[in-house]
């Protein structure tokens, strides 16, 4: 799903011009859920990577999946292993009073921005049992991760 993501985001406007690094955790097992609902979620953090790197000299984007150190707690009491698919860039990062409003309904710092996304984002993330988190990351630049359970007994 991760691929087809991506094929989809180099067809958003000044993509062609970001080099996307790919690093995939291959022994990650399988997350259940909706498919399509889980694309829109990633699509979305790409797209808000692709516009923070936009008038950077060299805009990188990199998706990353792993197993997450985090776990989940269950009704039973039990813990679950999670799944964290990462979207980081190297852009400006986020402007600190920003952060505390990014999934707050209509907050936006882009001209065009319905400031939806990551409101709808997190509903979809919670939906499936998940958590979404966003930070600035220390070395510049912004990082998105995603945590799912995993389909693992």
């Amino acid at each position: 799903m991760l691929g087809d993501a991506l094929v989809l985001a180099r067809g958003i406007p000044g993509a062609d011009r970001i080099a996307f690094v790919e690093r995939y955790d291959p022994s990650l097992p399988p997350v259940l859920g909706d498919e399509e609902k889980l694309m829109q979620v990633v699509l979305n953090l790409v797209r808000n990577a692709v516009d923070a790197v936009a008038t950077t000299p060299s805009p990188r984007v990199t998706i990353e999946t792993s197993v997450s150190p985090l776990r989940l707690r269950v009704a039973s009491g039990r813990t679950r292993p999670l799944a964290r698919v990462s979207i980081q860039d190297e852009g400006p990062g986020i402007p600190e009073a920003m952060l505390q409003r990014l999934f707050t309904p209509f907050a936006t710092s882009k001209p065009h921005g319905t400031g939806l996304g990551l409101a709808i984002s997190r509903r979809i993330v919670e939906a499936h049992g998940g958590r979404i988190e966003v930070r600035n990351r220390a070395g510049g630049g912004a990082e998105a991760n995603v945590y799912l359970p995993l389909d693992v007994p």
